[in-house]
């Protein structure tokens, strides 16, 4: 099955090529290439960048820090960072997205308690 994508999602995913073509060394083959030392500075580096251009917590709502991207545009985002040697980060991408969950559930909740509490 090859799944279709809007002209929308396809300009997204143009724009994350150009992304990781602009900012991984030509000669990428990924994280496994790199002695350990090498592998802690670009990992810390690539994380710093991801930040800056808010493609660490792309699932996040904006008025949160994140990017608030559809879930369209995530998707097309791991397809384009999982291709061979693409840089990915599981370990922090998943700790991110499980403090960030319970974080906006408490956010949340408080605000509808004190709502509640309001009326």
């Amino acid at each position: 099955m090859q799944p279709t994508y809007s002209q929308e999602a396809e300009t997204y995913r143009q724009k994350i090529q150009a992304f990781l073509g602009e900012h991984l060394p030509d000669n990428w083959t990924g994280l496994g290439a790199l002695d350990q030392q090498a592998r802690h500075r670009f990992v810390e580096e690539w994380r710093t960048l991801l930040a800056e251009n808010r493609l660490l917590a792309v699932s996040w709502p904006e008025e949160y820090g994140g990017a608030g991207l559809s879930e369209i545009e995530r998707m097309v985002l791991a397809e384009v960072f999982a291709k061979p040697g693409g840089p990915r980060e599981t370990k922090t991408t998943v700790a991110l997205s499980l403090w960030a969950e319970t974080q906006l559930f408490n956010a949340e909740a408080k605000n509808r308690n004190a709502t509640f509490y309001r009326e």
